[in-house]
């Protein structure tokens, strides 16, 4: 898994719960990084952390951690495109508690300080 990243701004959109035939289940906030640039990036709650946008209104400052993930999708006219996703495993909102993360998706372990001993 990579390391995380962090997304803090302003909740701009929630997405409707989606369940798909599987089971699984997903839900996107849009946070806006405000700025003199701001950004609207997508962020995705899923399985047991879809819970976590209960807590969150639109307007909610918040702090979202999270994984990066991509994924090549090969368009209609042959080329293939790539697409970035954030899979959040934490958020902190201005008006709740922070939201721990679910155990099958925790943080990993910080990196060792001294890799020189690595085979590759």
């Amino acid at each position: 898994m990579s390391e995380t990243v962090e997304v803090t701004g302003t909740v701009e959109r929630i997405g409707d719960l989606q369940t798909f035939d599987s089971g699984f289940t997903k839900r996107e906030v849009v946070v806006n990084t405000g700025g003199q640039y701001p950004d609207q990036i997508g962020v995705e709650f899923l399985k047991d952390n879809t819970a976590k946008v209960d807590e969150l209104n639109v307007g909610d400052s918040i702090i979202v951690t999270g994984f990066l993930g991509g994924r090549d999708v090969e368009c209609r006219d042959g080329t293939t495109r790539n697409f970035l996703s954030i899979k959040a495993i934490r958020v902190q909102s201005d008006r709740a508690a922070p939201s721990a993360a679910v155990p099958d998706q925790a943080a990993p372990e910080a990196p060792l300080e001294d890799d020189s001993n690595l085979p590759f």
